[in-house]
């Protein structure tokens, strides 16, 4: 499974910062691609979510995570649940052949 790891130094205190980015919910107002979080009551270890970026082309389709790791003000881990037309989506570009999506 590929991983994708970001660091920035932001000049704010850590209570400001953590609001933010602990929270899942608050990326759509923040973090580019993001336009909508669902199904996240409450952010723990082993919580599942669905998020829909904006993608470069076609129309955007939720994507299931599961919070990994969670300890508040220091750490959030989530890994994408790769649904089922996700895989459609990356073995139709393998096939280069118009993906049949499931809403899955």
């Amino acid at each position: 499974m590929g991983r994708y790891r970001h660091q920035t130094l932001i000049e704010a205190p850590v209570e400001v910062v953590w609001a933010q980015v602990g929270d899942p919910n608050t990326y759509p107002e923040w973090a580019g691609e993001t336009v909508e979080v669902n199904g996240l009551e409450t952010v723990e270890a082993g919580a599942h979510y669905q998020q829909t970026q904006k993608p470069p082309f076609g129309s955007a389709q939720p994507t299931e995570f599961v919070v990994d790791a969670y300890e508040e003000m220091r750490e959030i881990m989530a890994t994408n649940a790769v649904t089922c037309d996700a895989q459609e989506g990356m073995q139709a570009f393998l096939d280069k052949r118009p993906p049949v999506w499931q809403g899955r």
